[in-house]
């Protein structure tokens, strides 16, 4: 299910997300523990392969709130489905294609959620945590970081570029992951728990507006 706009905290309701809806962050939560056959990087998705099963964590364009809407708005929040129809992968890779096999048959240890908040129109950016209440301001899922044994698999969306554009197609250390996005702008990093926990918030705080209590 895709997720509609959410208005969360704040009394004026300026603030907005794009964020994993709960049916995205339980098909999330369901493959840690799991050892999927292949986990490929793509250019804008990662796939996670087991058998006859495939997930696909996207970046998705869409058009923000903005008091003053321009052409050009964009933000590029992750969105999490399963697929009827499984890719074809092969786990050495192929050389007319970007993409490439990072894991097999590999534990999923941990799952993590990488948030940014945008100020449009003039597309300034801001720790989500700081809960900017100006008309315009949007907090966007942009990225997951999938746990291994042997490192971390950035399906991350950089603001304002399309893509994973990732200098190496390689595993990468926390560490070194969070020191790269520190430096691209204020990202911060979500558990799965916390996700869930921010979107019931919001289920409640939307359904107390609707009943005018």
């Amino acid at each position: 299910m895709r997720p509609s706009w959410r208005a969360l905290g704040g009394t004026n309701g300026h603030m907005t997300f794009h964020i994993l809806s709960i049916s995205e962050v339980r098909l999330l939560r369901d493959l840690i523990g799991t050892a999927p056959a292949l986990v490929v990087l793509d250019i804008n998705a990662v796939y996670v392969v087991d058998g006859s099963n495939c997930l696909k964590l996207e970046a998705k364009v869409e058009k923000p709130n903005s008091p003053a809407p321009h052409h050009y708005d964009e933000v590029f929040p992750i969105r999490v489905h399963a697929l009827d129809d499984q890719p074809s992968f092969r786990a050495e890779g192929e050389p007319t294609l970007w993409y490439e096999a990072l894991i097999q048959h590999q534990p999923v240890i941990d799952i993590e959620i990488i948030r940014l908040g945008v100020l449009f129109p003039t597309e300034e950016l801001f720790a989500p945590s700081a809960a900017r209440q100006e008309a315009g301001a949007t907090v966007v899922d942009c990225g997951v970081l999938l746990h291994f044994p042997q490192g971390v698999v950035p399906a991350i969306q950089l603001h304002p570029a399309f893509g994973f554009s990732w200098a190496e197609k390689r595993l990468y250390s926390v560490p070194e992951l969070m020191d790269a996005l520190r430096s691209e702008g204020p990202y911060e990093k979500v558990s799965l728990k916390g996700a869930a926990q921010q979107i019931a918030a919001a289920d409640r705080l939307r359904a107390t507006r609707s009943s005018g209590v």
